[in-house]
């Protein structure tokens, strides 16, 4: 005698019909849910990003070396010194503070700008081995772009960690 062949959820142990896998899916859905909470949504889980703004709206100085300079952020002044040329002083209407950096476009006395970057990460001062919390970048008119560490005014960096 000929086999019939089996129809979809027939000659199967009990449980394995294509209603059996929808009921159980079913069951499952609602468990499911209850653990990511609120829907789901894993944005609320994490933690804010810290606010590192705030630590550009201070007096800033920064350094470098090569040719030597500094830099000084007082306000809306943006104070220049290197070797061997006159002082430059530009005036920023502000800051345009991004989460790890702050920009600075300054209108120098003849009227062309001058940019100071700085960037929240740590910084190693080449000729003292100091670490200073941000890098720091001036770009002159017609110069070679400045390059060195910055921190808060006054600022002497951290010494560094004793060779062991």
């Amino acid at each position: 005698m000929p086999k019939t062949p089996a129809r979809p959820g027939r000659g199967l142990s009990p449980g394995h019909g294509p209603w059996a896998a929808a009921a159980a899916f079913a069951l499952v859905l609602p468990a499911l849910s209850a653990c990511g909470g609120k829907g789901g949504d894993e944005s609320e889980a994490k933690p804010p990003p810290p606010d590192t703004a705030s630590n550009f709206a201070q007096p800033l100085d920064a350094h470098g070396a090569s040719p030597a300079w500094s830099l000084k952020v007082r306000g809306t002044a943006l104070s220049v010194t290197r070797y061997a040329q006159a002082d430059a002083t530009a005036t920023s209407p502000g800051a345009d503070i991004q989460p790890h950096s702050a920009n600075w476009l300054g209108t120098l006395p003849n009227g062309q700008t001058m940019k100071v970057t700085l960037y929240a990460s740590p910084c190693t001062d080449p000729e003292t081995g100091r670490i200073f919390p941000f890098v720091a970048e001036v770009d002159m008119p017609d110069d070679t772009p400045l390059s060195g560490c910055g921190g808060p005014a006054g600022s002497k960096g951290v010494p560094p960690a004793p060779v062991k």
